[in-house]
């Protein structure tokens, strides 16, 4: 038998053909896998900016608020650093003027104390004008400082969702913000954010605790203008009489006789609180400053005991000023002596002569202006708060570059043989290449998406720098979370399953109803239940905001309040 090759000519080439589209056809799906991954990470990566971003202007938030909080204090200590010159200043004054008077008849003494007369005078009359002048600004700035914490926060609500928006659109302008997810998600921020902080005014118990931190940052000048001679600085036993008599034991004294003298300068600048005050105002700086010669007698009873009698203070000089109002007056039974140890200090000086010539300054001065800080200042809670923002960001499949929209590249469509009596028109029909995407999203209304999921926190962490010496005054102890420094953080942190379901429902609820086998009917149940509860919350909130807005009558408005109150929470609850 023989064979005709030249009739098997050919033959290869239908598999050939076959084969080239079994490959053409994989290199699509291949490439729509490509597209599909490298979108997913492209949608991580926008998510992870968009929370981070939105998470940062929250932060920086915080900080301005410690910054804005630092700056307000420092004005105070300002305000105090001014009226303690100008007690000081009368105080010299005072004391000069005492002394020539007294010891000016005493030759070439009698000259250098009418210089200081003089220039005591002098400096007084300079002082209490440009202290007059600048602690009005001072309180003018502390009062827009004030009201920029309260812009600062009421923008929040706006800048974190536009931010959030932004950043997502500058990354691919196909890129959503718009999910249901991502809406109640940032709604829930908005609302913890509401309840992160609260602004303090002067009519709340917490103010105190303000005035308390304004106290204490005092500069030392402010806090104690104090001597003692013989006795140094602040009570140091360095004098000139030290291991003159007996070493340290007389260093405080300077003996004559049985007798023994000291000459104590007291002097302090105190910010005074007093919501009682019959003046209006509640927020005075007062500074007292006063100088005395302190005198004992050493007398001897039988048996060698000795005992100090006599003690008697001279006052030589005095100065009293406060800025605007005399809240709290020296000689009024409800306000405490400054000066209470009378063997260190001069309570005589302070109340026969400090006092009842205290002056005001006539200074514009409004106390301590409202200030925000975190709403829990007590409590586990307020140990280690956090703010917490989740966003999901998903682009549309038809916007996706698949073979599936990419024109004269694949097909939109699988082949339809259902036209011209289901009969094949030939080879190259339509739908020849159609990769078929899967991507998740509505199977009933063909709304297919890929999405991506980020969450983040800001938190209070005092940072710690290599090299230096900045741990925390108290071995062992942490630092906890304030409005008082700026150390509020961004991190990113995981999705847990919850949520990641949460969105999962929420982005496509269809897919309840196409529950696989594996999954129980009552989870499906319950996921629509949940969907049903978060659109009927969402919309109670809606609703309340409108009446909220259009209710007139405080009562109203309170009650109202209260509702949204608890709405928000259900709300934050579900998400």
């Amino acid at each position: 038998m023989s064979f005709n090759h030249k009739k098997q000519l050919g033959q290869a080439l239908p598999l050939g053909l076959a084969l080239v589209l079994m490959v053409t056809l994989g290199g699509l799906v291949m490439f729509n896998s490509g597209q599909a991954v490298s979108e997913k990470s492209r949608l991580a990566n926008t998510a992870d900016a968009a929370v981070y971003s939105g998470l940062v202007w929250q932060a920086r938030a915080l900080n301005f608020q410690a910054y804005t909080n630092r700056a307000m204090v420092a004005n105070q200590v300002s305000v105090a650093q001014l009226v303690s010159l100008s007690s000081w200043s009368a105080y010299q004054r005072v004391t000069s003027t005492n002394l020539h008077t007294v010891l000016g008849w005493i030759p070439f003494v009698g000259q250098i104390l009418a210089y200081y007369k003089q220039i005591a005078g002098y400096v007084d009359a300079f002082m209490q004008p440009v202290v007059q002048a600048v602690i009005p600004v001072l309180d003018t700035v502390t009062r827009i400082l004030s009201d920029t914490q309260k812009a600062m926060y009421v923008s929040t609500f706006v800048a974190t969702p536009a931010i959030v928006k932004e950043v997502a659109d500058r990354n691919d302008s196909r890129y959503r913000i718009d999910a249901a997810y991502s809406i109640a998600s940032m709604a829930n921020n908005a609302w913890r954010w509401s309840e992160f902080t609260k602004a303090y005014d002067a009519s709340s118990t917490e103010i105190s605790r303000k005035h308390r931190v304004v106290n204490e940052s005092r500069d030392d000048f402010s806090q104690r203008r104090e001597w003692r001679f013989p006795g140094g600085i602040h009570g140091s036993l360095h004098n000139a009489t030290r291991g003159y008599v007996f070493g340290s034991i007389f260093s405080k004294w300077i003996w004559l006789g049985n007798r023994r003298f000291a000459l104590i300068k007291d002097g302090e600048t105190r910010l005074i609180h007093n919501p009682n005050s019959t003046s209006g105002a509640q927020w005075e700086w007062k500074g007292k400053d006063t100088i005395a010669v302190h005198h004992e007698k050493l007398k001897i009873k039988c048996c060698i005991k000795f005992k100090w009698r006599k003690h008697r203070e001279i006052p030589v000089g005095w100065g009293e000023r406060y800025v605007k109002d005399e809240i709290c007056p020296g000689a009024s039974p409800n306000c405490r002596r400054w000066a209470v140890d009378r063997k260190n200090q001069n309570p005589l000086t302070e109340s026969r002569f400090a006092d009842p010539s205290a002056k005001a300054i006539n200074a514009v001065y409004n106390g301590l202006r409202t200030y925000y800080d975190l709403q829990k200042l007590s409590g586990n809670e307020s140990q280690d708060p956090r703010l917490l923002l989740r966003v999901q960001v998903d682009v549309p499949g038809k916007k996706i570059r698949t073979t599936d929209n990419i024109r004269n590249l694949g097909s939109p469509h699988a082949p339809d043989n259902s036209g011209n009596h289901g009969k094949r028109r030939g080879a190259a029909e339509p739908g020849m290449f159609y990769a078929g995407d899967k991507l998740t999203g509505d199977v009933i209304s063909g709304n297919k998406s890929i999405a991506s999921i980020a969450a983040g926190e800001v938190y209070f962490k005092r940072p710690v720098f290599e090299g230096s010496n900045n741990a925390f005054p108290v071995s062992g102890k942490k630092e906890y979370a304030s409005l008082f420094n700026p150390y509020w953080e961004v991190r990113l942190v995981d999705i847990d399953d919850k949520q990641r379901m949460a969105a999962w429902l929420l982005k496509d609820p269809g897919l309840l109803a196409a529950t696989p086998a594996g999954v129980s009917t009552g989870v499906a149940t319950f996921a629509k239940q949940q969907l049903q509860d978060l659109k009927k919350l969402q919309a109670d909130v809606a609703r309340l905001q409108a009446k909220l807005a259009a209710a007139k009558n405080q009562l109203t408005k309170n009650n109202l309040q209260k509702q949204l109150g608890q709405a928000r929470q259900n709300l934050a609850q579900l998400t």
